[in-house]
């Protein structure tokens, strides 16, 4: 996979721009890179070198952001667009020609993903390497459809366009044969009117808060032995009117503290911080540094990892995401 493909899937979100003027690109672009979602694609109007001057402004002023091109319809689009700075060009149904010039031309340092909109575009697309594909569920059949090409195809993926919004975007994302999604929900053409920058960053915070979802999920507390174990918990649920739970010889309270009289991570005791989406977290806190502890985790009969304890302990706390329960 490559990087731009990678950061695509890890993020989940490719915001969809569409300026008029542009010279909002370049506080657009920052605003998008400080609401953590470092990604967009814009989308070639009938005027298009307005949308090409957007696409080299962005790559070239806003350097931490992946910039592509959307609606792309012929090969002179798609040159246009890679030179402007383009790092993935998205069509809106299978065009050969374009395909083929990207696969040719630009030497796998940008991303082409095709529109398809039935097995057979799928099965062309596989025949020459791609496993990436954009998918408009308004016109192609919606979740339901992508939830039968998934038992269908193994190993592809679809970037859903259309019709999307804060209500389903969750929905889509949850569906393993989906990499991410884009829309312009993230980028409102009234807030953009109004140049209001702050305002695309919080909301794009919001949404990304709404992606992942984090919430408390228990905290863990030593104790030196099972007996003395027995009374921390005891205590606590007097305390705060809980039903003592006993799991695999361990004690909680509740659901929400558990107390442990053997060696756990954390030299006081652990916080689990449950999220909806453990692998996008993931790659949410590595790229702002954070490493985890490869040796405590724990994964489900998948394969796919359920809990991971952060390398690092916050004061004196050891720190693990747990996915929580779709």
């Amino acid at each position: 996979m490559s990087k731009t493909m990678e950061m695509i899937t890890d993020i989940g979100l490719i915001p969809q721009i569409s300026l008029d003027d542009p010279a909002d690109a370049e506080p657009l672009g920052r605003a998008l890179v400080k609401g953590g979602i470092p990604l967009a694609e814009v989308v070639l109007h009938q005027d298009t070198s307005t949308s090409l001057k957007v696409i080299q402004i962005l790559s070239k002023q806003v350097p931490d952001i992946i910039v592509g091109a959307g609606m792309i319809h012929t090969v002179d689009q798609a040159r246009r667009a890679v030179k402007a700075g383009a790092q993935f060009i998205i069509t809106p149904f299978f065009n050969p020609a374009v395909t083929r010039w990207c696969l040719v031309n630009t030497a796998n340092t940008v991303e082409i993903i095709p529109g398809i909109t039935s097995p057979s575009d799928i099965e062309r697309a596989w025949d020459i390497g791609l496993t990436v594909y954009n998918f408009f569920p308004e016109i192609s059949g919606g979740m339901a459809a992508l939830k039968t090409l998934s038992d269908l195809f193994e190993d592809i993926k679809f970037i859903p366009m259309g019709g999307i919004d804060r209500t389903v975007m969750n929905d889509y994302l949850d569906l393993p044969n989906v990499a991410a999604v884009t829309g312009n929900f993230m980028t409102p053409s009234n807030i953009i009117k109004n140049k209001n920058w702050d305002e695309i960053t919080a909301l794009c915070k919001k949404v990304f808060k709404q992606l992942l979802r984090f919430e408390l999920g228990h905290i863990g507390l030593h104790a030196d032995t099972h007996n003395h174990a027995e009374i921390i918990t005891k205590d606590l649920c007097t305390l705060m009117l809980q039903n003592k739970c006993i799991r695999d010889d361990r004690c909680f309270v509740g659901s929400a503290i558990e107390v442990y009289d053997r060696s756990i991570p954390g030299s006081t005791g652990y916080i689990c911080i449950d999220t909806r989406d453990i692998e996008r977290a993931m790659a949410y806190y590595k790229r702002r540094g954070v490493a985890f502890d490869q040796e405590q985790c724990i994964k489900d009969e998948t394969g796919k990892i359920n809990i991971i304890y952060l390398k690092k302990e916050v004061h004196g706390l050891a720190i693990h995401l747990h996915q929580k329960a779709k």
